[in-house]
């Protein structure tokens, strides 16, 4: 089934779901990373999308719920961050082409806040 209707959602609404277990953190990503694949030949939104990564930490997510384990509020949330957002290992270009070719050594402190808190960035 479709995942992609869970992006109607609101934050709070998405985040009731996974704390419910009516939605897992899987189900998220893939829907929102269907959504994205639909969507973004007509607006160009997203310059760099981290599918696998995003994947892999949606199951991770998924897996720990499942073993009852607490994670952050915002676990299961897919979140973008703009090209003004250092993401460890991904090229932050500012929006300039001086930075083309800079890869982010670190997440920024905002970055870093939204992972701890369980986002999923990517």
């Amino acid at each position: 089934m479709d995942k992609e209707w869970l992006m109607d959602l609101t934050i709070n609404g998405l985040i009731e779901l996974i704390r419910t277990g009516r939605a897992t953190p899987l189900d998220s990503v893939q829907g929102c990373l269907s959504r994205i694949k639909r969507l973004n030949k007509y607006y160009n939104a997203f310059v760099l999308v981290c599918e696998e990564e995003a994947l892999r930490e949606a199951e991770r997510q998924t897996r720990e719920l499942k073993e009852g384990k607490t994670l952050g509020v915002l676990a299961g949330v897919p979140l973008g961050v703009k090209d003004l957002e250092d993401v460890k290992g991904l090229v932050t270009t500012y929006g300039s082409l001086a930075f083309k070719d800079n890869v982010a050594t670190q997440d920024s402190v905002q970055v870093s806040r939204l992972k701890a808190a369980g986002a999923i960035v990517g």
